[in-house]
């Protein structure tokens, strides 16, 4: 299991290694973005496979994410991962923009 998650962290830096050196500066950005992401689900691949408590705190999870991607918007100079980043900062501080599934009706509604 420690090697997929190493393979998972390596895949991911390897997209931002292809953004930085190897990618035209019109799509650095947009592989830069995917990079993100991929950091971010190798981390949380990282926390599904090694959890220490059934529910972590929120804060576990969003705090290091937080930290990549605001380093990764001034190293890489784009606005598109620094607008995730302030998403994901409001979101270590509780903001939710949908928090569970759309109910239409009530079960107790007249029939």
């Amino acid at each position: 299991q420690g090697g997929l998650v190493l393979l998972s962290y390596m895949g991911a830096f390897l997209i931002l290694f292809f953004a930085k050196n190897i990618c035209g500066a019109s799509y650095q950005n947009y592989v830069a973005l995917l990079g993100a992401f991929a950091l971010a689900g190798a981390y949380l691949f990282n926390l599904s496979l090694f959890k220490s408590s059934p529910n972590p705190p929120y804060e576990l999870i969003m705090l290091p994410i937080v930290i990549a991607w605001t380093t990764l918007a001034i190293y890489f100079k784009t606005q598109l991962i620094g607008f995730i980043a302030v998403g994901a900062f409001e979101g270590l501080f509780g903001f939710v923009i949908w928090n569970g599934p759309c109910l239409l009706y009530t079960s107790d509604a007249a029939d």
